[in-house]
Parts: C-alpha cells; sequence; structure tokens
C-alpha cells in the first residue's frame, strides 16, 4: 500500500471517528414546560381552538403523536386556566420553539404577551 493511499484511509478512519463522536453526544430531545398567555382563552370551545392552532405547527408528531399509540409527542397541554388566560404546555424545544407556540395562538385569535392581534395583521398584509 502506498503513501498517499494510506494517509488517505487514515483521514477517512478519523472522520468517521470524529463524526461518530459528536453523534454520541448530540441531543434528541429537550423537553421544556411553558405557560402561555392567551387573551380570550375563557372556556373549552376556545381552548380547543388554542389547542388545535398549537396542533396545525409543522411538526409531525406533534400532529398525530408519532410512536405506537401517540406514545412520543413534542406537545402536551399540561393545564389551563380561563380566569388568567393561560395555558401550561410541555413541548419539545428540538422540535418547536416557543415563539412559533405564541405566533400560533395570536394568529387563532388568542393576543399574548409577544403577539398582538396588529402584529398578526401586518404579517398578514405583508404576504
Amino acid at each position: 500500500m502506498n503513501a498517499k493511499r494510506f494517509s488517505r484511509n487514515v483521514f477517512f478512519a478519523a472522520a468517521v471517528a470524529a463524526v461518530a463522536v459528536a453523534a454520541a453526544g448530540c441531543r434528541v430531545r429537550d423537553v421544556r414546560t411553558a405557560t402561555l398567555r392567551a387573551e380570550g382563552l375563557a372556556d373549552e370551545k376556545a381552548l380547543a381552538a388554542a389547542e388545535a392552532a398549537l396542533r396545525a405547527l409543522p411538526d409531525s408528531r406533534l400532529r398525530n403523536g408519532g410512536g405506537p399509540n401517540g406514545a412520543e409527542r413534542s406537545f402536551k397541554i399540561l393545564a389551563h386556566d380561563f380566569e388568567k388566560c393561560e395555558i401550561t404546555v410541555r413541548y419539545d424545544a428540538m422540535k418547536i420553539g416557543l415563539k412559533n407556540m405564541q405566533w400560533a395562538l395570536a394568529e387563532a385569535g388568542f393576543p399574548n404577551d409577544a403577539f398582538d392581534a396588529a402584529s398578526v395583521a401586518d404579517s398578514k398584509a405583508d404576504r
């Protein structure tokens, strides 16, 4: 085996080893809990509309539950408070962004601390 081929093989083996080490340390899930404000969240019908808006976010496990029997989810509503107009959710931050959830709620008619009705209307007008 000549020296050029040997050094290429050593380089390839080192690259494969580096990728394997990096992949072993990568996070696959980052589960967090957040409380989202949703003005107008006053009853079960409004809660269902808010949940539908969140489930429409672009992540397949968010929409259909993924995994066997829907066991693996990127999102789950843990609690709600109609008096405070708040929803507490557990979500996978590797799949869903907090701002995306706040935007989805505002777009569905539930203004919140991050987005109000005017910012959503302005964004729609720019499209």
